[in-house]
């Protein structure tokens, strides 16, 4: 079970930490203890920022992790966040299905995150990632876009209900390394780490000089009403303006090899 023992050391090794290395941390299975560690560590080195940006960034980081729970209530106590951490953790892990995994992937967390006050309309300072518009895309309809996404490989078809409600667009991306596809929405896109660099709602978006990525891979970001998609790949293209179909897989399906 979780312990003040347990937190205390792992803080007093924080405290240690100067950040000219990264910190590699670990457990059994990477979706517990080593993911409640990480987002500790993370509000331990930014004791001004967002706990909900950090839960969020974590969240996109290891879409399989499950922090531990004990550990972050523990933490919270010891570090005085008021119920902050284990209600970020709480918020942003709601509603996640049970999952039958034997480890996760290895993931990476920055250790540098905006503060609350930053997050409420700041800009980070830590990145000069530009955001751009992908103007290529029909234009979505902002009420019930309905996206819909298969994947085979590293190619990954995207289907979704256009400003012509009765028509659906296609779009193709290959080369794929990365697809995330959940929170934020529209109500909360200002807790996603681009929104300071440009992001916004019911929009196609190409991420511009990050850091994290080397060519020829790229990113980008699609702002749907209920959901966000993000897409690390090679390459992206329209590949039908305007089909009419049922649904989002009814479309897709029609031109699927």
């Amino acid at each position: 079970m979780p312990s003040t023992e347990h937190v205390g050391d792992l803080l007093k090794f924080l405290v240690l930490w100067d950040r000219s290395d990264p910190l590699l941390i670990h457990c059994r299975a990477g979706i517990g203890r080593s993911p409640a560690a990480a987002f500790i560590a993370v509000c331990f080195a930014n004791p001004s920022a967002d706990e909900r940006e950090i839960a969020v960034a974590l969240r996109r980081a290891a879409p399989l992790a499950r922090p531990n729970e004990g550990l972050i209530r523990v933490a919270d106590s010891e570090m005085g966040r008021g119920g902050r951490m284990r209600n970020a953790i709480a918020v942003t892990g709601r509603g996640l299905p049970w999952i039958d995994v034997d480890e996760n992937e290895p993931f990476q967390l920055l250790s540098t995150i905006r503060t609350r006050k930053e997050s409420k309309g700041g800009s980070y300072t830590m990145s000069h990632t530009r955001v751009t518009v992908w103007s290529g895309p029909p234009e979505m309809d902002v009420t019930a876009p309905q996206p819909g996404f298969e994947r085979e490989g590293d190619v990954v078809w995207v289907a979704y209900r256009t400003a012509r409600t009765d028509h659906f667009a296609i779009l193709r991306f290959t080369g794929v390394c990365k697809l995330f596809f959940g929170d934020p929405n529209d109500e909360t896109l200002e807790t996603h780490r681009f929104y300071p660099s440009g992001l916004r709602p019911y929009q196609f978006h190409e991420i511009k000089d990050d850091p994290d990525l080397d060519a020829p891979l790229c990113q980008w970001v699609i702002t749907f009403h209920d959901d966000t998609l993000e897409v690390t790949a090679t390459n992206a293209e329209v590949l039908i303006r305007a089909t009419r179909a049922p649904s989002a897989s009814h479309a897709i399906a029609a031109i699927r090899p």
